[in-house]
């Protein structure tokens, strides 16, 4: 039957079918923040490539006995925002790369520079605000400081970019932890020259239960197939999250 559509041209059904567009919301997502921060100035895209990796680091200033719940990005120019990275800093070195890189924010590919002293989620087209866990809110202690890194893809004319930060706040002090495990360091992958079926893994021995909120397989161009999976105490393989045919594109 499909095959015969396709001959057919690909045929548009009786319209009436059609399932009603999805609605989105024009502002946050979550409704309003509690507290908005913005980048302190604009940045300026350049029109041609390469791409760019800019960290930029904007003041947090969290009432005491609130702690935050979800975080929602908003990107000034979405045309050439590829994706942000929210970091915290308590260290203060964030503000010293910032001090000594002329611009808004500093250059940084990878990491942001130093180890962060938290995590407030991310944004990519179509990702939805970041929310905590229940009862897991996220403790922002003072002098803190919203560290973000944006990569920007040039559109081929000068762009301009001062995105925006809703935080959600709660007065319920958190009683679990969120923390984020890493596999697969890329620096440890080499693949030898013609090797076309190249595998790769990496694992870690959990010592406690935990619930796992989320996974977010991240590959580029070169992965065929992802897999994730938890070996539980009782020897079962607990299948998590299976990428069969991995495009970047998507």
């Amino acid at each position: 039957l499909i095959g015969q559509w396709v001959d057919a041209g690909a045929p548009e059904g009786d319209a009436k079918d059609l399932p009603p567009l999805p609605k989105f919301s024009e502002g946050w997502q979550l409704g309003e923040p509690d507290i908005v921060v913005k980048m302190p100035e604009p940045f300026t895209v350049r029109a041609e490539r390469p791409d760019i990796f800019r960290v930029f680091v904007v003041p947090l200033n969290i009432p005491a006995g609130k702690y935050v719940r979800a975080v929602d990005y908003r990107p000034g120019n979405r045309k050439v925002t590829h994706h942000a990275l929210l970091f915290l800093d308590n260290t203060g070195a964030a503000r010293r790369l910032d001090e000594a890189d002329p611009g808004p924010g500093y250059s940084r590919a990878g990491g942001v520079g130093f180890l962060p002293s938290g995590g407030m989620g991310g944004w990519a087209p179509g990702a939805a605000p970041h929310r905590f866990p229940d009862h897991a809110a996220k403790v922002v202690g003072p002098n803190t400081d919203l560290v973000i890194q944006t990569h920007f893809h040039p559109s081929g004319k000068v762009e301009v970019e001062q995105a925006s930060v809703g935080i959600y706040l709660t007065d319920e002090a958190p009683t679990r932890t969120v923390a984020t495990l890493p596999l697969g360091v890329r620096s440890t992958i080499d693949i030898p020259p013609g090797v076309k079926d190249y595998k790769w893994s990496d694992g870690m021995t959990i010592p406690v239960a935990v619930e796992i909120p989320a996974i977010t397989p991240h590959a580029h161009y070169l992965c065929k197939d992802m897999q994730v999976w938890a070996t539980l105490p009782t020897g079962e393989k607990k299948w998590l999250i299976w990428i069969k045919d991995w495009d970047f594109d998507w």
